[in-house]
């Protein structure tokens, strides 16, 4: 679950390239954001948010500035991306976001989030942890929301990947995508 570990690290950036990447990073998120605000957030800064992989923590600072929440939690299990997102958060002055860099399952339950949401494959990550992962993470959601709450999970289907490696003579599949311009 360390796949990202010095992925964003600060010695190879000074402060504009900082302040640059970040405000990228930030860019790249709206339609998620869009999402969120139409489907499940009110309009008001009264919504307590949480983040299972929380990453560089994006998805919280920016609704932080779009002043959409009250108290936004991010975990993270990487420690670089963890220093990563308390920077980030600090450049831009986020107080009401905070970060947790622990595996989910060795913190409590915390209470009473309006929403609590996993992007970028990480419910298959956490899921494929041990048996039961899936359960006890679904278990640990249902306890942290407060009744009426939403959980948003991305979720994607494999199976269109497995039957391209089927078909593959050395049933590999190799894929090599682009990073983005700042990453």
């Amino acid at each position: 679950l360390t796949a990202y570990d010095d992925v964003e690290n600060f010695p190879r950036f000074n402060k504009q390239t900082f302040e640059l990447y970040c405000k990228n990073k930030l860019d790249n998120c709206s339609n998620d954001l869009n999402f969120f605000e139409q489907t499940c957030l009110t309009k008001s800064n009264n919504n307590k948010v949480c983040e299972i992989g929380s990453g560089n923590g994006k998805m919280l600072i920016n609704m932080s500035l779009r002043g959409i929440v009250s108290e936004a939690i991010g975990i993270e299990v990487s420690e670089s991306r963890h220093k990563f997102a308390k920077k980030f958060r600090d450049l831009y002055k986020c107080q009401d976001v905070k970060f947790i860099n622990d595996d989910i399952f060795k913190i409590g339950i915390l209470e009473n989030f309006d929403l609590i949401f996993g992007i970028d494959i990480v419910f298959h990550s956490v899921a494929a942890q041990f048996d039961n992962a899936e359960d006890r993470l679904m278990e640990w959601v249902y306890r942290s929301l407060k009744p009426g709450g939403y959980i948003l999970l991305e979720l994607r289907d494999f199976k269109s990947t497995l039957k391209i490696i089927d078909a593959l003579h050395d049933h590999v599949y190799r894929v090599w995508g682009k990073f983005d311009k700042y990453d």
